[in-house]
């Protein structure tokens, strides 16, 4: 982008890059220098986010200044707006944007304690409980039709969903079925981490899913320094299991 005044909009304002520690508007775009940025990407794949899109005059809007990804624990990002003439230029909302940048690791994590705290799994904890539960957790995305595991497995993970739907498969006799659906704010594979035993039923996306993922190692020293959490495990197990037994009726059957 060689004109400093072109256009930015925000594509995704609720982003915690946009947000955390300094919510960015308008107003920190104004008084750039030289230029917006160079080297913008042009295509990018899941689970990268754009967060950012600007303009010269007569072009179309460009995406790829600002993009993206959590992966794992970590977090990825590819700026290419001009912040290395900016920060000498003194722009005060370029300071804003750089000091963000810098802030993601512990964003996401204010990030996901968030969202932790809307599951019922977690809802007991406080801010602090929820902060050390989310540093232990990793991130993955998943394509549309991509299996994030299979029956028999022998599974070891909890997945907490944040985005998109994932597909209960269950198989039998040479047939396969899809016994549920499971949607954002749903926990999956509670009997994993109680148990060594294989997995029930596969997993696979039915759309692009983001989820989060917690180990028995890790779910095992979490319940014994909070009992109230294998407490709750145990309360929406056995829930779950009195759904799933209609659900793995076998085939035939009245």
């Amino acid at each position: 982008m060689t004109f400093e005044t072109a256009p930015v909009t925000r594509l995704l304002p609720e982003h915690a890059l946009l947000n955390l520690p300094n919510p960015i508007g308008d107003e920190d775009f104004a008084g750039w220098v030289k230029d917006r940025g160079n080297f913008f990407l042009g295509q990018w794949d899941v689970p990268c986010q754009a967060l950012l899109s600007c303009q010269d005059p007569g072009e179309s809007p460009k995406a790829g200044g600002l993009v993206t990804a959590n992966y794992g624990r970590g977090v990825f990002i590819y700026c290419a707006y001009s912040l290395f003439r900016q920060l000498p230029a003194g722009v005060p909302g370029a300071f804003r944007l750089f000091a963000n940048l810098l802030a993601q690791p512990v964003a996401r994590i204010l990030e996901w304690a968030g969202y932790l705290k809307r599951v019922s799994l977690f809802s007991y904890m406080d801010d602090e409980q929820l902060q050390a539960l989310a540093a232990l957790m990793t991130e993955h995305s998943y394509a549309p039709g991509e299996y994030i595991c299979h029956q028999d497995d022998l599974g070891d993970e909890l997945y907490v969903m944040l985005d998109g739907e994932v597909e209960v498969i269950a198989e039998a006799n040479g047939q396969t079925r899809v016994v549920s659906l499971q949607g954002t704010g749903d926990i999956i594979g509670e009997i994993a981490i109680l148990s060594k035993k294989p997995r029930i039923a596969s997993l696979r996306a039915k759309t692009e899913v983001r989820l989060l993922t917690l180990t028995r190692s890790q779910f095992q020293t979490l319940t014994h320094q909070q009992p109230e959490m294998l407490e709750q495990v145990i309360t929406l197990l056995v829930e779950k299991l009195s759904v799933m037994a209609k659900q793995f009726r076998p085939y035939g059957s009245g």
